[in-house]
């Protein structure tokens, strides 16, 4: 039998060789063998998603999420996701309630409750973890992958962590969809403010793309909607999201805006143009806006991919063309309002 370290060295060199199905083998073994797994099993399912396996990703990400001491909220939302597509919901519960148990705070009620729904890639994260840190409240990001909505993260609420989380004071971020359900679900769970967080969606649209060469997860993501992503050059993965996600960016943005403006003084939408343009004073209004008054805001938290730019148009792979067609996209009272320009 290898010893550990052999296993170790022979699975990273079949991840690093494309050779993706007998890695998350490998890790598998190396999992089995070692007093503290979950590691192991993480690479494991890592290297099953790059095999474009689904049932193999969930089983091992599962596995993963058992064995870790302190799993985070983004492992339950992946974890979620992936029982969603595999039609394992049954499941659910017990991820939830590993890191949500029954406490006394599920009977309160709090006005410092507020639903933020993000863009994807407008730092959104950051936004709401150094709001949090301000106002010294819990946080947490949540969704489902949903088929109406391929390749695009987190389209749904979740109606068993919406149950669970209802009346617990915190800031609760999503990318859902501006769908029915999504908006009904916010109502029915009574937060009582509601944040809309948005981006250029070119810009974001670039940084979907960066997210996706690092993180293996949203690269099934992308996978299952276009089997060949991996074969693709660099110019034809952002074709792909260009014609099926950024549709779906556009949905977002012109349905949550208009869902904010309905709810009048209960709502506010910011921009990831603003916060990164004048961070002090963008924090300063959203603590008076969820707390009730002015606070001086903590250190931004830096939790990104990579530290993205508003209006990045020496990127490659948004050339002038492609930036300028997206563009025309565009409603103009939306590119008017929040200043987006060729």
């Amino acid at each position: 039998m290898p010893n550990l370290r052999t296993l170790e060295e022979t699975a990273r060199r079949d991840r690093l060789d494309g050779r993706f199905v007998a890695a998350a083998a490998g890790y598998e073994q190396l999992a089995r063998r070692l007093a503290k797994p979950s590691q192991a099993y993480l690479l494991a399912a890592l290297s099953a998603a790059l095999a474009g396996d689904l049932e193999e990703t969930t089983r091992l990400f599962e596995r993963f999420f058992e064995t870790a001491e302190r799993p985070s909220m983004a492992n339950l939302n992946d974890l979620l996701s992936l029982y969603h597509q595999t039609g394992r919901q049954q499941r659910r519960a017990g991820a939830v309630e590993r890191l949500f148990p029954a406490s006394a705070a599920d009977r309160g009620r709090s006005r410092q409750q507020v639903m933020v729904f993000a863009l994807p890639k407008s730092a959104g994260t950051s936004v709401v973890q150094t709001l949090a840190a301000t106002l010294q409240v819990r946080h947490l990001a949540s969704g489902l992958d949903d088929a109406r909505a391929p390749g695009y993260s987190a389209s749904v609420l979740d109606p068993l962590l919406m149950e669970r989380l209802s009346g617990r004071t915190l800031l609760h971020q999503t990318h859902a969809m501006p769908w029915r359900e999504n908006l009904q679900r916010f109502r029915d769970h009574a937060y009582p403010k509601l944040l809309v967080h948005l981006r250029d969606p070119r810009d974001a649209l670039l940084s979907y793309y960066y997210m996706a060469e690092k993180y293996e997860l949203h690269r099934l993501r992308l996978l299952l909607l276009c089997p060949d992503y991996d074969r693709l050059e660099p110019g034809e993965r952002m074709a792909v999201l260009a014609r099926h996600v950024y549709p779906r960016f556009l949905e977002w943005i012109i349905g949550w805006v208009a869902a904010a403006d309905a709810l009048g003084d209960r709502a506010r939408v910011t921009s990831f143009e603003t916060f990164k343009r004048e961070p002090e004073a963008f924090f300063r209004e959203l603590s008076l806006f969820v707390g009730g008054r002015e606070r001086a805001p903590a250190p931004i938290r830096k939790t990104h991919f990579r530290r993205g730019r508003a209006g990045q148009t020496d990127d490659p792979l948004m050339p002038a063309t492609l930036r300028q067609a997206l563009f025309e996209q565009l409603p103009g009272e939306l590119t008017r309002r929040f200043g987006w320009t060729l």
